[in-house]
């Protein structure tokens, strides 16, 4: 029996990721494209805020706890591909749900640094870093390009 629905994110592998995060990698993604409006959200406006507080440590947190408090997500046990499983039940659709709770545990593991600004000059996008060392300094765009002096 399959208890995911609108609303739920598995969040059990999470509790256990090490970097480079690779169990919340469609999160993420999902969440680059909430942050930088790929996605549509009625609450563009939370993660437009969220978005515009990069490198900012109190403002990222700040804005991160708004997004949680709309979220309202529990946690809950379910099944999921035959296994218990541990997942967040919140308001916001399943995707939405997921890209909140991966930000908030990649910032809770890694910190605020990890939440970037791209570096080339002409580009407005922030992106998610959740490689080994942190290192990378461009969004997915101009992942293979070297940063603007």
């Amino acid at each position: 029996m399959e208890v995911l629905s609108r609303g739920t994110a598995p969040v059990g592998d999470w509790l256990t990721a090490r970097r480079p995060f690779p169990q919340m990698r469609s999160a993420l993604l999902d969440a680059e494209a909430y942050l930088n409006g790929y996605k549509n959200t009625e609450h563009h406006a939370a993660w437009r805020r969220l978005r515009d507080s990069a490198a900012d440590e109190c403002a990222v947190l700040t804005a991160l706890n708004a997004l949680l408090a709309v979220d309202a997500a529990v946690l809950a046990v379910g099944r999921r591909d035959g296994h218990w499983s541990l997942i967040a039940r919140g308001t916001l659709p399943h995707r939405e749900s997921a890209a909140v709770l991966a930000i908030t545990a990649l910032v809770q593991q890694g910190g605020t640094d990890r939440f970037k600004r791209c570096r080339r000059s002409e580009c407005d996008h922030v992106f998610l870093d959740w490689t080994n060392g942190a290192t990378r300094v461009n969004c997915r765009l101009h992942l293979s390009l070297p940063p603007c002096p």
